[in-house]
């Protein structure tokens, strides 16, 4: 059989496959375009009452006037502020309260595991600012799977509607102390750590100018974070806040659950979270800098040899 031959029908197969794949694709809705051509509109609450429909419909043809640079309105930069402190924002879904894990030389964190056993009073550690987001600023934020959990409607709706919707955003700081208590009694999360400290340190010894590999990632801690509520979690929050926070917010899927003086528990809406900020870990060192270890027990009472976390320092 003809090379050429086999080559054209090669070919014709390529491009059969091609229109199938197309086919079987869902094809643009006019949902997509509309949300796509809306520009993302975030107004604080904090000093000020519900925008007017005069004044919301004014936002979104000067969507400009409805943030500022470096706030939690703005959707594009890699670092924002919340109450006069920095945060990250790139991998955001990875920075849970009370995680572990690594940040890479992009300053995006992937989360390993959290810290067990955390326990902090939550009203005393925690900030919240309400905002008047419309569908193109909420899409962003929740993304398209859990728009209506957050909206109470369908997206086409709220995009068509201009749709004014409210939530709460909740800055949270772990204390330092709490997490240093506790990451010292993990074990799982003391070798973690000190792997990744020990190939930082061989790393920094063997350093070469000429040819020098990426440096391997730094361990890290997250220890404060914002994260967004629909409006019934928010009146939870702001109501039912009696005793401690049981468990703090866990990963993807999990809860943020509170628990009252009556040792009831409310467990609320996964939240999700807007941006993050990382602290660095410094390990207790003896005279010559070397890593002072100690003898822990594991879940199944086994003995390890672990260093001792001495501080953890904020990053930004």
């Amino acid at each position: 059989m003809p090379r050429s031959f086999l080559v054209a029908m090669l070919a014709i197969c390529l491009a059969m496959g091609s229109m199938r794949s197309a086919q079987a694709a869902d094809p643009p809705s006019h949902e997509d375009d509309t949300v796509e051509n809306m520009q993302p509109v975030m107004v604080s609450l904090a000093d000020r009452d519900a925008p007017s429909a005069e004044e919301w419909k004014t936002l979104h043809d000067e969507p400009e006037r409805a943030g500022q640079f470096g706030s939690l309105g703005d959707l594009k930069s890699q670092t924002i502020s919340f109450m006069n402190t920095q945060y990250f924002t790139a991998n955001r879904i990875e920075g849970t309260l009370a995680s572990y894990g690594k940040m890479d030389g992009k300053n995006r964190f992937d989360r390993y595991g959290h810290i067990s056993g955390v326990e902090f009073d939550v009203p005393s550690n925690s900030w919240k600012e309400r905002y008047a987001l419309n569908a193109a600023a909420l899409v962003k934020l929740t993304g398209r799977a859990r728009f209506k959990e957050f909206a109470g409607v369908e997206l086409d709706t709220a995009v068509n509607d201009r749709r004014q919707i409210e939530v709460t955003f909740v800055g949270t700081i772990v204390p330092k102390d709490e997490a240093i208590r506790r990451l010292n009694a993990d074990v799982d999360a003391l070798e973690y750590l000190t792997t990744l400290h020990l190939k930082k340190l061989q790393f920094k010894k063997g350093w070469n100018l000429l040819a020098s590999p990426a440096p391997p990632p730094a361990p890290k801690v997250v220890l404060a974070n914002v994260i967004m509520l629909d409006g019934k979690s928010s009146a939870s929050f702001d109501g039912n806040l009696a005793g401690k926070a049981e468990t703090v917010i866990h990963g993807i899927g999990g809860e943020l659950k509170l628990s009252r003086q009556t040792g009831e528990e409310i467990a609320l809406l996964t939240p999700v979270v807007r941006c993050y900020r990382t602290y660095s870990i410094e390990f207790k060192t003896d005279a010559d800098g070397k890593l002072e270890y100690v003898t822990r027990a594991d879940r199944e009472g086994r003995p390890h040899q672990v260093p001792v976390i001495f501080d953890l320092t904020p990053d930004l």
